[in-house]
């Protein structure tokens, strides 16, 4: 083509522009596609899976749950460091506020129920930590630094089989615990679980408040990041290779 040509000729240079343009796009988007994938599942697998027995080897307990973190007894206001089940993840702390917990044993079930996909140990379920000033109508809060931020399932449960109902509030909050639900949140757990979702941003606190009715306690508590369902994974990468094909549709028209 001369001179002339293309002075004549301005469309055809923008053609080869939008195609040159396009084929980078199309070389691009399978780095896109895998870029998506790791965004949707960086935040849930950096969290922490963490798996707390209430009691475990302190007086009238029934002994530490094999792999799950074994907390004897909480003091108020002293922290409790908690590692998640693959160790990794050791900043964790839980601490009790407003009143101490100490363990009992009464009515063990000696089962092994399944709570939140997790099979809990005769351990966790046998025994249980009280508020010690155990007045009915009297609450203490737990407190739990440093989660990772993402979403996350938290499930209570008690297992002690005498016990009519037991109610907890679980939330997201600033150090003072802000955003506090007005009322229960858990449904009773006593003799079963309770399972509440929060999504957790950096340098927020997960709380847990006590409901004290004077009988029973907390056997245990699973901390469990939510993974992001495969199928919503697919959808994004199918979009992305949708917009390939076209591109592809597109440059052979």
């Amino acid at each position: 083509m001369t001179v002339t040509d293309r002075a004549q000729h301005p469309e055809k240079r923008y053609c080869r522009r939008k195609v040159e343009m396009m084929k980078k796009m199309k070389n691009s988007l399978p780095y896109l596609v895998v870029a998506m994938f790791g965004l949707a599942v960086a935040p849930a697998a950096n969290a922490g899976q963490f798996l707390i027995d209430f009691a475990g080897t302190g007086p009238n307990s029934a002994g530490a749950a094999p792999g799950w973190d074994a907390i004897n007894n909480l003091v108020q206001n002293i922290g409790v460091p908690i590692t998640d089940i693959n160790g990794t993840d050791t900043d964790v702390t839980i601490t009790a506020i407003d009143d101490s917990f100490n363990p009992n044993n009464t009515a063990s079930p000696n089962n092994t129920p399944t709570y939140d996909g997790f099979l809990v140990p005769v351990e966790a379920v046998n025994d249980y930590l009280f508020k010690v000033v155990d007045q009915g109508g009297t609450t203490a809060r737990m407190r739990i630094d440093n989660l990772d931020p993402g979403e996350y399932t938290i499930t209570v449960f008690e297992g002690r089989t005498s016990d009519a109902a037991q109610f907890g509030i679980i939330w997201v909050g600033d150090n003072s615990g802000s955003n506090e639900p007005g009322s229960e949140n858990t449904g009773s757990f006593a003799h079963s679980s309770g399972t509440v979702a929060v999504n957790i941003a950096a340098g927020d606190v997960l709380w847990y408040k006590h409901l004290e009715d004077g009988s029973g306690g907390i056997s245990g508590m699973i901390i469990n990041p939510v993974i992001p369902e495969p199928s919503s994974v697919v959808l994004l990468a199918l979009g992305a290779l949708a917009g390939c094909g076209l591109l592809r549709r597109r440059q052979r028209s």
